[in-house]
């Protein structure tokens, strides 16, 4: 159908391919990525849930009260800002195709987006403690080789024992037997000063120091009930402490390429990789969540070039460093080339959004950075820590697949760190070459036959 742009009407009157408003939806939606339809369908439910009206009978009114029920629940200005831009392509499509007479979102005010870029880069000592949290939980990867019992795994592996006794049990892991100390419960004892007792003990010499009923009772060959009544008949000061109860038993060993298998320490290795992946090569979750192992190809240099299908269905070459492949190819082993790299509840399905979410939250926590982070957040600290160290911006454009370059001139003000007010004087300051900046006195000439006057 023929439109005309200008009287934003239709020029031919033809029929409309559809009739219901589901179908104009669909219509609108093809051909875009799973997120943006998924994201867009949400937008529109909402909108007519609300308004409780079909498409064709929305007012400007209409939407209005959309936006202004979002902004009472406390809904952002750029989250209202999208999901009206996703209304308003909805009902001029709408309009193209002859479904609806007039397009009502064209009065449509938008709301102002505030820009608040600055909160949401990482520092580099922040992103440096991130990532020492991530080592941290992968500390198992580097287990020396050797036999382990259940509880000194699950001190190395930072996990509980239970959690050891399960994968073992379900892994069939093979095992020897050998003898390890253990502790276990413990009980209140009681230490005694020896400056206190030497008269009691005489002539026994143990020396400075605090000595239990068992040590004391030991050293003037006695029981310790003879000492216990001493201590009280002559009201012994003493400190209170708890002894651990220990002993050597016979436990199960388990090699240590069996404990490097565990379920901690495989998601340890995949969040490391993860976040290797989203500060290092500055992708997009939904591209990180998506990539599969035959995108990546090693280089000579020690890192690797990994092939991204980006947001628009564009595809760009990002070049990773040696210190993030060497994360990335950790949980490879003998994945096959189909497979996901970044797994979620199995290795065949990947990880959720929800379940990044999570992820992050919680190293931020451990961490000490803000609980608001984010994926993005390692999008926006690459592009910003990369022009701060003299990144060529047109690199960093393509590395982000950045379609325009003024959405990369954006990092170029964000740095919250730096300020322009650096590079002004100080104005009580003492000025240099003061006393050569003074103004002159004025010279007066007097030419020859000039009057000179009063």
């Amino acid at each position: 159908m023929l439109h005309n742009r200008r009287a934003k009407t239709p020029v031919d009157a033809a029929p409309c391919p559809v009739k219901t408003d589901d179908k104009m939806i669909d219509l609108w939606l093809y051909g875009r990525s799973p997120n943006t339809e998924a994201g867009y369908r949400h937008d529109i439910k909402c909108l007519l849930t609300s308004a409780d009206k079909s498409l064709s009978g929305l007012t400007l009114a209409d939407l209005q009260a959309f936006d202004r029920l979002g902004a009472e629940r406390g809904l952002a200005a750029a989250s209202r800002y999208r999901r009206l831009s996703s209304i308003r392509s909805l009902l001029h499509f709408a309009l193209c195709c002859g479904y609806v007479s007039f397009d009502v979102s064209a009065a449509l005010v938008f709301p102002k987006i505030p820009n608040t870029l600055a909160e949401r880069i990482l520092s580099v000592e922040e992103v440096g403690r991130l990532f020492q949290v991530l080592e941290r939980r992968c500390a198992g990867a580097s287990l020396p080789d050797g036999t382990y019992s259940v509880r000194e795994l699950a001190e190395a592996l930072r996990t509980s024992r239970q959690v050891v006794w399960e994968t073992a049990k379900s892994q069939a892991w093979p095992f020897t037997r050998g003898l390890r100390e253990v502790s276990w419960g413990g009980r209140l004892q009681h230490l005694y000063a020896w400056e206190t007792v030497a008269s009691w003990c005489a002539p026994v010499v143990l020396g400075p120091g605090w000595y239990s009923a068992r040590d004391l009772a030991a050293a003037v060959y006695c029981t310790q009930a003879i000492v216990w009544h001493a201590a009280q008949k002559n009201g012994w000061p003493y400190q209170t402490v708890i002894r651990k109860n220990k002993t050597r038993v016979r436990v199960k060993l388990y090699h240590s390429d069996c404990a490097r298998g565990i379920g901690a320490l495989s998601r340890a290795l995949r969040d490391s990789a993860l976040v290797h992946l989203l500060y290092y090569g500055g992708l997009r979750i939904s591209e990180a969540l998506s990539l599969r192992w035959r995108a990546f190809r090693e280089t000579t240099g020690g890192g690797a070039l990994v092939t991204v299908f980006g947001k628009g269905g564009k595809t760009r070459t990002v070049c990773l460093p040696p210190q993030a492949w060497q994360a990335i190819k950790r949980i490879q082993g003998d994945a096959r080339p189909s497979a996901v790299v970044i797994w979620g509840e199995s290795p065949e399905r990947p990880l959720t959004r929800e379940h990044t979410t999570r992820i992050l939250k919680c190293l931020a926590r451990e961490a000490s950075v803000s609980e608001g982070l984010s994926p993005h957040w390692f999008r926006h600290s690459h592009a910003t820590h990369a022009l701060d160290n003299g990144a060529p911006i047109h690199l960093v454009q393509a590395t982000l697949g950045h379609s325009s370059l003024m959405s990369t001139e954006k990092y170029l003000h964000a740095n919250p760190e730096r300020s322009s007010g650096e590079y002004l004087p100080d104005p009580t300051a003492e000025p240099i070459g003061k006393a050569c900046a003074k103004r002159a006195a004025p010279v007066i000439l007097h030419l020859p036959g000039a009057r000179a006057t009063g």
